[in-house]
Protein backbone atom coordinates (compact mmCIF):
# COMPACT_ATOMS: atom_id res chain seq x y z
CA UNK A 1 0.00 0.00 0.00
CA UNK A 2 1.15 3.47 -1.09
CA UNK A 3 0.19 6.90 -0.31
CA UNK A 4 -0.41 9.13 -2.86
CA UNK A 5 -0.43 12.79 -1.72
CA UNK A 6 -2.47 15.47 -2.65
CA UNK A 7 -1.97 18.66 -3.62
CA UNK A 8 -4.61 21.30 -4.28
CA UNK A 9 -4.70 23.71 -7.04
CA UNK A 10 -4.86 27.44 -6.93
CA UNK A 11 -8.29 28.72 -6.50
CA UNK A 12 -10.33 29.86 -9.33
CA UNK A 13 -13.90 30.69 -8.44
CA UNK A 14 -15.18 32.19 -5.45
CA UNK A 15 -13.44 33.54 -2.21
CA UNK A 16 -12.88 31.19 1.09
CA UNK A 17 -15.15 31.51 3.68
CA UNK A 18 -12.20 31.23 6.62
CA UNK A 19 -12.56 34.98 7.57
CA UNK A 20 -10.72 36.86 10.54
CA UNK A 21 -14.56 36.26 12.20
CA UNK A 22 -14.41 32.89 11.81
CA UNK A 23 -10.98 32.88 13.69
CA UNK A 24 -12.33 34.61 16.47
CA UNK A 25 -15.20 32.58 17.27
CA UNK A 26 -12.54 29.29 17.26
CA UNK A 27 -10.41 30.78 19.71
CA UNK A 28 -13.84 31.69 21.75
CA UNK A 29 -14.65 28.48 21.67
CA UNK A 30 -11.20 26.89 22.51
CA UNK A 31 -11.46 29.35 25.24
CA UNK A 32 -14.72 27.99 26.65
CA UNK A 33 -13.54 24.60 26.21
CA UNK A 34 -10.97 24.87 28.09
CA UNK A 35 -12.74 27.08 31.13
CA UNK A 36 -14.94 24.35 31.52
CA UNK A 37 -12.27 21.16 31.69
CA UNK A 38 -9.68 23.63 34.01
CA UNK A 39 -12.37 26.43 35.82
CA UNK A 40 -11.35 24.74 38.91
CA UNK A 41 -7.70 24.73 38.35
CA UNK A 42 -7.88 28.15 37.23
CA UNK A 43 -9.81 29.96 40.04
CA UNK A 44 -7.60 28.22 42.83
CA UNK A 45 -4.55 29.20 40.87
CA UNK A 46 -6.20 33.16 40.61
CA UNK A 47 -6.56 32.68 44.45
CA UNK A 48 -3.38 31.46 45.20
CA UNK A 49 -1.72 34.62 43.02
CA UNK A 50 -4.06 36.91 44.74
CA UNK A 51 -3.53 35.69 48.33
CA UNK A 52 0.63 35.62 47.64
CA UNK A 53 0.65 39.20 46.25
CA UNK A 54 -1.44 40.52 48.90
CA UNK A 55 1.51 38.88 51.94
CA UNK A 56 4.12 40.37 49.37
CA UNK A 57 2.56 43.57 49.75
CA UNK A 58 1.93 43.17 53.75
CA UNK A 59 5.18 42.30 54.24
CA UNK A 60 6.34 45.35 52.30
CA UNK A 61 4.18 47.56 54.10
CA UNK A 62 5.50 46.10 57.50
CA UNK A 63 9.06 46.31 56.92
CA UNK A 64 8.89 49.30 54.40
CA UNK A 65 11.53 51.19 56.98
CA UNK A 66 13.49 48.63 56.67
CA UNK A 67 14.06 48.59 52.72
CA UNK A 68 16.60 50.18 51.06
CA UNK A 69 14.43 50.89 47.78
CA UNK A 70 12.43 53.19 49.89
CA UNK A 71 15.16 55.36 51.19
CA UNK A 72 16.04 55.78 47.72
CA UNK A 73 13.06 56.77 46.35
CA UNK A 74 13.11 58.84 49.35
CA UNK A 75 16.32 60.27 47.95
CA UNK A 76 18.63 59.84 51.52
Amino acid sequence: MTEIPFSFGTRKEGESKLTGKVMLRYLEQLGELYWWKYAGLIIIILVVFVLCSGLVGVQIWVNRDKLRIMQLLKGE
